[in-house]
Order: C-alpha cells, then structure tokens, then sequence
C-alpha cells in the first residue's frame, strides 16, 4: 500500500527516489537498493529477496544511519563476524531415500520437444548422501546438478529460462553456466524435493519431481512467487517419461 509507505511518498527525481533524512536511492525488485546518504558521506547497497521494501527501509533509518560517524568498538565487529559465518540458508526438510527410489535410479527420462526449460533427457542417480541429476539437452549442453541430503553442493548449471526474468544471469563460466547450490529430500516415497539457488543472486528455485510407473512431473516454483504465497501455478512443469 503506498499509503502506508512514507518513503514512496518523498517524491521521485530523475531514476532515482528521494526518502526521509534528506537521502536518495535506486531501486530494484525485491528489496534491492542503492541508498545514498549525503549528509553522512555514505552509501548502502543492499541485494535481497524481500516482499517489504519498506521495512528493509526502516530498519536501515534505525540501526545504520544514526551510526554513521561512530567509532564501532572491535567486540562489536567480532560479534557480527562471528554470527556472518554462522548463519547459512537452511537444507530442505524431509528424509533422506525412499523405499522406491531404486526402481527409478539411474533410468533414463526424455522430455517433449519445445519444453520451457529446454531439456531433453534426464537421469536422477540416488546415492547415499546426495541425488545427482544428470541432464541432456541440444539447446543449452550437457550439465550435473549435485544435491545433498541435509546439506547443501555446489555446482553449476544454465540458468531455466522459463519465467527466470529475475534472476540476474551475473558472472557465468566458460559454458555460460551460473553458479547453484542444491540440497534434496523427500517429502514421501514419490516425491522428491530440490532446491537450487543460485548463490550470486538472492533468488532460488524449488522443485518438485513426482515419480510414477511410467515417469516424472516436474515443476518449478521461483522464491519470488512462493514469497508472494503463489503455490497453485508453477511457472513451469515438465513432465519425462522413462525409456
């Protein structure tokens, strides 16, 4: 509501808002800001993925600007160095095999031509500690996605282009792949649970792959929709059948 924002209410200059305190800043979708703070000759940056700008706002007119200036004592850094390497993003939640995954380990899946996503054929290798997605497709290459069971491995792949607008494609290696870190679990013995998030940006992807007899539905939901509580439409679903 922009009633209930006071900084939306400061008025807007040439691409960039005014805001409280006599600053101004750039916005971007989901809470990424640049703020600039004259009077105390300082700038925040901020990259998140938040449905409140404006809270992100007013915690910063809270506990950064009155501060600017102050000498920080060397306890205090150490604290906030200590609690950064503490905190990581959580595993999914579920267990960790199924009493059918072998039936479905190692099979090939192929995928209709012109699918969102661009994959082709798919293979999903269950092992102790991790599930390995193997994936084939003539459009984006070959690629591995590596997913821990209540951890998290890194690895890279092309980022889906189905409604990934979002996502800042950022630094990508020599394949045009960006960096991700997947975890894994299963929510029951037919359905497994993966997220990937893509650990340059703020923003993540869940994904749900639904085991039968005959293959997998597969659908993706981006964090900005699941923030938005947008559960019932996924912005892509896949659906292999094994050969």
């Amino acid at each position: 509501d922009f009633n209930s924002n006071p900084d939306w209410q400061q008025g807007y200059g040439y691409q960039f808002w005014r805001c409280r305190h006599d600053c101004y800043r750039g916005d971007g979708a989901y809470g990424q800001f640049t703020i600039v703070m004259p009077e105390q000759q300082a700038v925040v940056a901020i990259s998140s993925e938040s449905s409140s700008m404006q809270r992100e706002l007013d915690l910063v007119w809270k506990h950064l600007l009155p501060n600017f200036g102050n000498a920080v004592a060397p306890n205090i850094v150490a604290s906030f160095q200590k609690q950064m390497a503490q905190m990581e993003a959580p595993a999914a939640k579920g267990t960790v095999t199924s009493a059918k995954c072998e039936e479905w380990n190692g099979r090939k899946l192929k995928f209709d031509d012109g699918n969102p996503i661009g994959i082709d054929e798919m293979t999903f290798g269950f092992r102790q500690n991790r599930t390995e997605l193997t994936v084939k497709s003539a459009s984006k290459g070959n690629w591995k996605i590596e997913c821990g069971y209540d951890r998290w491995l890194r690895c890279s792949m092309p980022l889906p282009s189905s409604g990934s607008w979002l996502i800042a494609v950022g630094k990508t290696d020599a394949h045009g792949f960006s960096k991700v870190a997947g975890t894994a679990a299963w929510s029951d013995e037919h359905t497994l649970k993966m997220v990937w998030r893509y650990y340059e940006t703020p923003h993540h992807d869940v994904v749900h792959v639904r085991f039968s007899t005959d293959g997998v539905t597969l659908e993706l939901r981006d964090s900005m929709s699941i923030r938005r509580g947008k559960t019932q439409n996924p912005r892509a679903t896949l659906v292999g059948r094994f050969i």
